[in-house]
């Protein structure tokens, strides 16, 4: 039983960071064959036409598989080493306290909003499928609190919560309300949804304060944790799941009733990447590319949001964007990797059709830049 354990343990860690999805499918197909052949030494215990909850599984020390999205917290940013990230830190626990076998999926991005994940777990979940997850992880808060407003937070933060819950009705949710959010604005949606449907939520902010420990103890700069401070997220995780499990707590079923009427319009999304104008954009390996100040390319859509895909990397252009004509700020496209950002520019727009210009800024920070525009990113209210 033993060796089996460690040989799945090692097969079956899939880590898609930074790049998320893509990265996720990469090293999905990888370790399929293997993951199946290790887990043909694992009975089972019930059909797979009724699947065991995550509670059952802690019961009877099956594999039990987690999904994380999230952000740098998510994946850990912060931690000094590999052993003292907070789900490093959680397996132990589970392991010891269960004899389970983690597999563990993470669809994770520095800088990453709630957006972002709401987006590449739709492309997540498409083929090849994922095997079925007992236990989701959600950490947004910090970055969002700047780059949208709490509606639209809510919003997509409701529509992510309820695709899960559809795709994995067997698996239980747990949002975490990150250690150093101080506006309550965020956090109170969070505890909102997570009453509504059912959720483990768990609050860092509580057991911060609660270790006696000051900030610079547990943090690497005041927000992001370092190993002590992923172990509290550790600690706190693994008792509200042993006491979920020890009072026989049900998975929360679908509800049908939405909290926010708004995340109806954030069901689904498409990539559209028909431009209406360029110049000085030209289409290169999947995305416009443009390189010389002024250069620009331009898109119309219908509706009431819109975001934009961006391959990112490390000599990326600042771009100034413009929507129906009037500034709505500037968007760096660096990233010391090459990874694919989706991120939200607008999620309040009137109704009807609208159009965006995304122009290569004058001042750029390093020489010899350029922005790579995948296309803009349009939610929707049903599936096309």
């Amino acid at each position: 039983m033993e060796k089996r354990k460690i040989i799945l343990l090692a097969l079956g860690v899939a880590v898609a960071a930074g790049g998320g999805a893509a990265a996720f499918a990469k090293e999905y197909e990888r370790i399929r064959s293997e993951s199946q052949a290790a887990e043909a030494f694992v009975p089972a215990v019930v059909s797979e036409q009724k699947p065991l909850t995550l509670y059952q599984k802690l019961e009877q020390a099956q594999v039990v598989r987690y999904l994380i999205i999230g952000d740098e917290i998510g994946q850990s940013e912060g931690a000094s080493q590999s052993t003292r990230t907070w789900m490093a830190q959680l397996n132990a626990k589970l392991i010891e306290g269960y004899g389970i076998t983690p597999f563990v999926y993470k669809i994770t991005t520095a800088g990453g909003t709630v957006f972002g994940g709401w987006m590449d777990y739709l492309t997540y979940n498409t083929p090849p499928k994922p095997p079925p997850i007992d236990l989701v992880f959600l950490s947004f808060g910090q970055n969002d609190q700047r780059a949208m407003s709490t509606g639209t937070f809510a919003a997509i933060y409701e529509s992510l919560v309820r695709r899960l819950k559809a795709d994995y009705p067997a698996a239980e949710i747990v949002p975490f309300i990150q250690n150093g959010m101080k506006d309550e604005e965020i956090p109170n949606v969070i505890q909102a949804i997570s009453d509504h449907y059912g959720l483990i939520r768990v609050d860092m902010r509580a057991s911060f304060a609660a270790s006696g420990l000051p900030v610079t103890r547990l943090t690497k700069d005041g927000v992001h944790p370092n190993g002590k401070g992923y172990e509290l997220y550790a600690e706190q995780i693994y008792g509200a799941i042993v006491a979920a499990e020890r009072e026989d707590r049900p998975i929360s079923v679908f509800r049908d009733d939405r909290l926010y009427p708004e995340s109806a319009s954030y069901r689904t999304a498409r990539l559209n990447a028909d431009w209406s104008e360029a110049e000085g954009f030209t289409p290169t390996a999947g995305a416009m590319t443009g390189r010389t100040p002024g250069s620009y390319v331009e898109a119309t859509f219908e509706g009431t949001a819109f975001g934009v895909s961006i391959a990112a990397q490390d000599r990326g252009a600042v771009l100034d964007v413009f929507i129906d004509g009037k500034p709505k700020g500037t968007m760096n496209t660096y990233n010391p990797f090459p990874t694919t950002w989706p991120r939200l520019l607008a999620g309040d727009l009137s109704p009807g059709r609208h159009t965006v210009r995304f122009v290569i800024s004058a001042d750029q920070p390093v020489e010899e830049s350029y922005a790579a525009i995948r296309g803009i990113i349009v939610p929707a209210s049903r599936e096309p």
